[in-house]
C-alpha cells in the first residue's frame, strides 16, 4: 500500500492531472491524465511468491521435513535435537523418542530457567561434549524446546540417546 500512496504521489508531481476521484467502496483512487485513466486498489493486489524451500509441486518443504525427524543435522554441520521436557522429575533421563521429539525428564524446576539449564548440563554430560558445544536455540519458556550440538554428527547423537534411553529403563 505504501507503494501506491508513493506511486500516486510521484504521479501527481510529475504528471499533469486533470482531476482525482476516490472511490470508498471498492477502495480506489482513479486518476485522471488528459486522455489516460490510471487506476490504484489495494484489491488488485499481485500473488505472493512460493516461499524459499517449499517444493513446487505442493509437498513438504525442507524445513517441515527436518521439523518431523527429532535428530537431523543442518547445513552448518551442528546437529538439532527438539525435545520435549518433562520439568520437576525426580531424576534426569531421556524417556523415548518420538515424531515430536526426545523426551527428556528434567530434576529442576521450571523457576529462573533453572530446568534449562539442568537440561543443558544433562544433555551435554551424555553427549560427551562441554556445556558451550550444547544451545538452546528455542523454547526457553516452553516444554517444546530445540537444542543445537556442536561436534558430534546425527549418528553419534541418535547412538548415544538410544543408550542412554536403555541404560535408564
Amino acid at each position: 500500500m505504501v507503494k501506491k500512496i508513493l506511486g500516486l504521489i510521484h504521479v501527481l508531481l510529475c504528471k499533469n492531472i486533470s482531476f482525482i476521484i476516490p472511490s470508498f467502496r471498492s477502495h480506489t483512487w482513479i486518476l485522471h491524465f488528459q486522455s489516460i485513466s490510471y487506476h490504484l486498489s489495494s484489491q488488485n493486489q499481485m500473488p505472493k511468491k512460493n516461499r524459499k524451500g517449499a517444493s513446487k509441486e505442493g509437498g513438504q518443504s525442507t524445513r517441515e521435513q527436518h521439523v518431523l525427524e527429532p535428530v537431523h543435522q543442518n547445513k552448518d554441520g551442528t546437529v538439532t535435537v527438539n525435545i520435549v521436557a518433562k520439568p520437576g522429575s525426580k531424576q534426569n533421563m531421556i524417556t523415548d523418542i518420538s515424531e515430536e521429539g526426545v523426551g527428556v525428564q528434567i530434576a529442576a524446576p521450571t523457576v529462573d530457567g533453572e530446568a534449562n539449564t539442568e537440561l543443558v548440563k544433562f544433555m551435554a554430560k551424555m553427549l560427551g561434549v562441554r556445556k558451550s558445544d550444547v544451545l538452546l536455540e528455542r523454547g526457553s519458556k516452553s516444554r517444546s524446546k530445540v537444542i543445537v550440538v556442536h561436534g558430534r554428527s546425527v549418528e553419534d547423537v541418535l547412538t548415544l540417546i538410544k543408550n542412554q534411553i536403555q541404560r535408564d529403563s
